[in-house]
């Protein structure tokens, strides 16, 4: 039976994915004429106390990639780390101040259809954390609990902080699919960011 506190924000979830991320085995692209990019898997506390990753929603106004779910990130800049890219992303888009200590670790890389070779950077943000979505890109923010990546329906409602206000706004839908990846997918799995193995 899995613990009871599986799923909450602690000092105990953060060590468990330093442990998980330290005897990861990463797999980078080489490099191959696609832009190379960073996300930021944020790992954060809810107003519930609940561990959250952060998933966006981009305004309808962009150019690229309008109205798309996405993590904060973005293109790496000439001479910047996947690391500090996401660490800026993160400022930019979100309003996330973050230091190169919050950095866990990072997951195997992605190469997209449309270009992109995407690094996701596993980012510590700590409880009570102030987000400042930026209007010109960012149409909503979303807590999403790690819990529910593990069940196989879609998830409840999680919160959210809109570009428009940067307080909570109530219960909404959550925005992501219920798809699971299945057996050799290439896509990080949840266990990396904090399973105890035992449920």
């Amino acid at each position: 039976m899995a613990d009871l506190d599986a799923g909450r924000f602690d000092d105990g979830l953060k060590a468990r994915v330093q442990e998980n991320l330290a005897g990861f085995e990463r797999q980078p692209i080489a490099p191959d004429g696609r832009r190379l990019a960073a996300v930021a898997v944020v790992l954060l506390a809810d107003d519930e106390g609940r561990a959250c990753f952060l998933l966006t929603r981009r305004t309808a106004t962009l150019r690229v990639h309008a109205r798309q779910w996405a993590l904060p990130g973005g293109r790496i800049d000439v001479g910047e780390s996947a690391e500090g890219a996401a660490l800026r992303e993160l400022r930019e888009e979100v309003g996330l101040v973050l230091d190169a200590g919050s950095v866990l670790g990072i997951l195997d890389d992605y190469g997209t259809r449309s270009g992109f070779i995407i690094t996701p950077v596993v980012v510590w943000a700590g409880e009570k954390v102030e987000l400042a979505p930026n209007p010109a890109e960012v149409a909503h923010v979303y807590q999403v609990p790690l819990a529910e990546l593990d069940k196989p329906r879609r998830p409840p409602p999680c919160s959210t902080r809109s570009a428009r206000s940067s307080s909570t706004a109530g219960p909404h839908a959550s925005p992501i699919s219920s798809s699971r990846p299945g057996p050799g997918s290439d896509r990080p799995s949840r266990d990396t960011l904090g399973s105890r193995g035992d449920g």
